[in-house]
């Protein structure tokens, strides 16, 4: 099993005018974390049989990993083959799922680096 992540701080910007005085302030609304989980298995037909719960049950298992809500996870695409950025050589004896996902962090959350 392999990951491969980015992640996105998006901000929204507030100038408030008070006489002569300007104030501009940035505000966390969310930060979003998205990656590609690589998944070695005997046989893909299981996953790719039913590609529906099987992006349910990544999705799952990253939200509770990161201690987000469900809604909060996207599984966004299910492919045979490895992540891009982690392939590694060599003979295969299992075949390699990846799935594509985001997770929207928000501002308070322990994972999104805020104070709960």
């Amino acid at each position: 099993t392999s990951m491969t992540t980015s992640i996105t701080r998006v901000s929204k910007t507030s100038t408030s005018h008070l006489s002569s005085t300007t104030t501009t302030t940035q505000e966390p609304i969310l930060e979003i974390l998205e990656g590609c989980l690589s998944v070695s298995t005997l046989s893909a037909d299981v996953f790719t049989s039913n590609p529906l719960e099987a992006q349910q049950a990544v999705q799952q298992a990253l939200a509770d990993a990161t201690q987000v809500e469900l809604a909060m996870v996207e599984v966004t695409s299910l492919s045979l083959g490895g992540c891009t950025a982690s392939s590694p050589g060599g003979r295969r004896l299992q075949e390699e799922l990846s799935f594509d996902y985001v997770i929207r962090f928000p501002p308070s959350s322990p994972s999104a680096g805020g104070s709960a």
